[in-house]
C-alpha cells in the first residue's frame, strides 16, 4: 500500500487499492427561518438524500461518494450557509467492491 503525505493537510492520504465507496450520514442544524432554504440546498447537491428533518430545524442526512474529499467540502460549505449553526459528520462507512459484494452473500 503505497502513503503520500501532503504537508498543507492533516491526513495523510493513500492510494486505495480497490474503489471504494464512502457513505456518510450528516446532522444539520438550521435556524428553523431559514430551514427551507437549506432544505432546498441540500436537494441540490449531489448524492444527497434527506432522511429525517423536523421542524426547529435539525436535518439527517446521507450522501455517497467515491472519496472522502466531497463529503468533507460538503460539510465546508452547509457551515458556510447563512443559517446553518452546525453541520456534522455522525457516520462514515467506507465499502469496497469486494466487501459490497460479500455484504449481498
Amino acid at each position: 500500500m503505497s502513503s503520500t503525505i501532503d504537508r498543507g493537510a492533516s491526513i495523510i492520504a493513500r492510494a486505495p487499492a480497490e474503489p471504494e465507496l464512502h457513505i456518510a450520514s450528516l446532522v444539520i442544524h438550521a435556524r428553523p427561518e431559514r430551514l427551507a432554504q437549506v432544505r432546498q440546498w441540500l436537494l441540490e447537491q449531489p448524492n444527497m438524500e434527506i432522511h429525517a428533518e423536523d421542524e426547529r430545524g435539525k436535518l439527517v442526512v446521507v450522501t455517497e461518494h467515491e472519496r472522502a474529499q466531497p463529503i468533507l467540502d460538503l460539510i465546508d460549505r452547509a457551515n458556510d450557509l447563512p443559517g446553518v449553526a452546525n453541520a456534522a459528520l455522525v457516520y462514515h462507512e467506507i465499502l469496497t467492491e469486494l466487501e459490497s459484494e460479500e455484504e449481498l452473500e
